[in-house]
């Protein structure tokens, strides 16, 4: 499964990027919304739901 690496800076004021990493964006909290419906579809809607159904699970994860 594809994934991208995304971090958005919390309560950092007046943040300036001046060079985007090629492999993790660094976006406003402002920006993720339109940044994340700007993404393109790369699951079916189904494969979403068992994606998200194994993501609420805990032992789905290990520390």
């Amino acid at each position: 499964m594809p994934v991208q690496g995304v971090v958005v800076p919390v309560n950092a004021g007046d943040l300036t990027i001046r060079a985007q990493a090629e492999d993790v964006h660094v976006i406003n909290r402002k920006r993720l919304r339109r940044y994340l419906l700007g993404l393109p579809t790369v699951l079916p809607p189904d494969a979403i739901s068992t994606v998200f159904a194994a993501a609420r699970l805990s032992s789905t994860w290990s520390t």
